[in-house]
């Protein structure tokens, strides 16, 4: 609750003191929870598929391990070893697919966040050289800039680790219609 208003509160003085450096701001703020949102819907997506490929693969191993004499009297040892084998490798995949978006989250936030740093910084220093800005005046938008961006960042960071769980949430949904 406190990071809401400090953003709110940073985004107003910003606003205050040149809105055409806010509007750059939020323009490549928007973009980076684009980009985020895009990937929060694939994180959710991909730990439901996950979690099915994990259930799969231990159901496969309950299974298998009371069974196992009736298994090697029928001679399917080999067969249970390559299902099993190939669940298992299904949820790895699944896994490191996971981990790689799951990746992608902080280096694109990282960058988005550059990215306006170093946009308020040039077109701020080009309003400074032309006398439409003060310096003070950057130096506080820069300093409220930083203050908006922490939240944010939290932010971001919390939606991804719901859309993870809810992947999770949708799981257990489904075993317990079961």
């Amino acid at each position: 609750m406190a990071g809401i208003l400090v953003s709110i509160g940073s985004l107003v003085a910003m606003a205050l003191i040149d809105p055409l450096l806010l509007g750059l701001t939020l323009l490549v703020v928007v973009l980076a929870a684009v980009v985020v949102v895009g990937l929060g819907g694939r994180i959710q997506k991909l730990t439901l598929q996950a979690q099915t490929q994990v259930g799969l693969l231990a159901a496969g191993v309950a299974r298998a391990i009371p069974g196992i004499r009736t298994i090697r009297a029928a001679g399917a040892t080999s067969r249970e070893i390559a299902t099993l084998h190939a669940q298992a490798n299904d949820a790895y995949g699944t896994g490191v697919r996971l981990a790689k978006v799951m990746a992608l989250i902080a280096p694109i936030m990282g960058i988005a966040f550059q990215a306006a740093f170093i946009l308020v910084l040039g077109i701020g220093g080009y309003r400074v050289a032309s006398g439409a800005m003060t310096v003070a005046n950057l130096v506080a938008f820069l300093l409220y800039l930083f203050m908006m961006i922490m939240p944010l960042g939290q932010v971001f960071s919390a939606y991804t680790a719901v859309q993870n769980a809810l992947g999770a949430v949708i799981r257990i949904q489904e075993i317990t219609d079961l």
